[in-house]
């Protein structure tokens, strides 16, 4: 199993990692990354960004990769990736930890020292009702509260720029496969408290793969 220099599983200079996508979550990966000191190579099958040009540090855009580079330490992908994916299935193969921007948010609050009570909403229908429901039913009983992920804001941006003592989180079903697609130090594995599960109807076939149950 590949290793980061960091023990809290967090990057940081000297480590090469692999940002699969680059959407709303993806470029906030790349500048928390690039921040960080850390090489950051980006894939996506799109067209780069012109905002991550303007990320400042060690970022390179290569293109629809199907392997991960020589090197790569760590492998942070998108929501909307699938784990079946042959970039992430390479990455895997080669023994590389594959994690989704939840669980790099998740590590962040850990190392920060005093984390935060996550709510964690997921399924396939229901999932932003619920979510902006409980935000309010907190926000009216006088806790800190932000939403965040599928509405609000990217996870990633939220944990570090809001000092709250709970964060509610709508999480689309792709996204959760990557919470543990490959074994994690311990005890930074994404285990919200008080995770929530929304109605989930038959899945369809294109979802089976990143929704397994």
């Amino acid at each position: 199993m590949v290793e980061l220099t960091r023990r809290d599983g967090l990057p940081g200079p000297g480590d090469l990692v692999l940002a699969a996508g680059v959407g709303v979550t993806g470029l906030p990966v790349v500048r928390y990354l690039a921040g960080t000191g850390a090489t950051v190579v980006v894939s996506s099958n799109r067209p780069a960004p012109a905002e991550l040009t303007r990320i400042p540090g060690d970022v390179t855009f290569a293109g629809d990769l199907t392997t991960p580079p020589a090197g790569t330490d760590l492998v942070i992908t998108s929501a909307g990736i699938p784990p079946t994916n042959p970039l992430l299935a390479a990455a895997l193969s080669a023994g590389i930890e594959v994690i989704g921007e939840v669980e790099l948010a998740w590590r962040l609050d850990l190392a920060g020292g005093a984390p935060r009570a996550w709510l964690v909403v997921t399924g396939t229908n229901g999932k932003t009702t619920t979510t902006g429901m409980l935000e309010s039913i907190l926000r009216a009983a006088g806790r800190n509260v932000t939403a965040s992920g599928n509405i609000g804001w990217p996870v990633l941006e939220a944990v570090p720029a809001v000092k709250t003592r709970l964060a509610s989180s709508a999480l689309s079903c792709a996204s959760v496969p990557c919470t543990e697609i490959s074994p994690v130090p311990e005890p930074a594995t994404a285990a919200p408290p008080a995770p929530v599960m929304a109605m989930v109807p038959p899945v369809p076939e294109t979802l089976s793969a990143s929704c397994p149950g």
